[in-house]
C-alpha cells in the first residue's frame, strides 16, 4: 500500500512528522536570567561609581576644610546651611533667595539691607554670595565655630529664637511645636515621634520640655564632643597634602 493512503477511502493524510519539544520556555528563562544578571551588574557598577564620587568629594572637602582651618564635619555643616539658602542649587545665593529664607525664618528685611549684605560679602563682584564667601561669614563674622559660640549668652540668644520669634510669646520652653516650626523652615520632614525623642534626650528633669539650662548643657556637650572627635590638629591644618605636594615638587 502506498504511503499516506487511507483505508477508509477518505482523502490521503500527509506523512507524519516527528514532533520536536518546544524550547520557548527554556529560552525565556535564560533570557530572564541574563537580564537579571545584567541588571545586577549595572546596579553594582552604579554603586561603585557613586562610592568613588563620594570618596572624591570627601577628599576635595577635606582639602578645602584644611585650607579654611576647620574640621571636615564643620565644613560639611556649612555646606548644608548654604544649601538652605541656595534654593535653586546654582552654587550661589541671590537677593531673592536671601529674602525668601529670611521671611521663612520670620524676619522682614528691605532691599537696601539685602544688597548691603551682599556687597559686604561679595568679593568677586558677582552680586551674589558664593559658598566660600558664605563660609567666611559663618566662620569669621558670626564666629559660629569659635569657642565663645557656646557661651551662656550666645546659647540664650539661640534658645530665645527657638522658643518664639515674638518676645511676647516666649515661655522659656522648647517643646515639640517649637521644633516643628524650625523643621518646617528647614524643609525637614521629621516625625512628631522623633521630635519627642529629641526633647526627651535634652530634658534633664523629665519636665516634658527643654529649658535654657538644658539647652546650654546640650550645646556645650555637643561642642566638646566635636572638639574631641572631629577637630583637625594644628599640624594638620598647616601641613597635610600641601606639605606632601611640596616635597614631591
Amino acid at each position: 500500500m502506498a504511503s499516506g493512503s487511507n483505508v477508509g477511502g477518505g482523502p490521503p493524510r500527509p506523512a507524519s512528522r516527528e514532533s520536536k519539544p518546544s524550547s520557548s520556555g527554556s529560552d525565556r528563562s535564560i533570557l530572564r536570567s541574563s537580564l537579571k544578571k545584567a541588571a545586577d551588574m549595572g546596579a553594582a557598577e552604579q554603586q561603585r561609581e557613586a562610592f568613588r564620587a563620594m570618596e572624591e568629594r570627601k577628599k576635595v572637602n577635606k582639602k578645602a576644610a584644611r585650607e579654611m582651618g576647620v574640621s571636615l564635619v564643620r565644613y560639611e555643616e556649612m555646606q548644608e546651611v548654604f544649601k538652605l539658602f541656595d534654593a535653586d542649587g546654582s552654587g550661589s545665593i541671590d537677593p531673592k533667595e536671601i529674602r525668601t529664607q529670611m521671611s521663612s525664618l520670620g524676619f522682614e528685611v528691605d532691599n537696601t539691607t539685602i544688597y548691603q549684605l551682599i556687597s559686604d560679602l561679595d568679593s568677586d563682584g558677582s552680586q551674589q554670595i558664593e559658598f566660600e564667601e558664605f563660609a567666611g561669614l559663618l566662620k569669621d563674622d558670626l564666629r559660629f565655630y569659635h569657642p565663645d559660640s557656646t557661651s551662656k549668652e550666645r546659647c540664650e540668644e539661640v534658645f530665645d529664637f527657638l522658643d518664639d520669634l515674638d518676645p511676647e510669646e516666649r515661655d522659656a520652653k522648647i517643646e515639640t511645636e517649637n521644633l516643628r516650626r524650625v523643621a518646617e523652615v528647614l524643609g525637614d520632614n521629621i516625625t512628631d515621634e522623633e521630635l519627642e525623642v529629641m526633647i526627651a534626650c535634652a530634658d534633664k528633669g523629665g519636665k516634658g520640655y527643654v529649658d535654657c539650662e538644658d539647652y546650654y548643657e546640650l550645646m556645650v556637650g555637643i561642642s566638646r564632643k566635636m572638639e574631641e572627635n572631629h577637630d583637625i590638629p594644628e599640624s594638620d591644618v598647616s601641613g597635610g597634602d600641601h606639605d606632601k605636594e611640596a616635597s614631591v615638587s
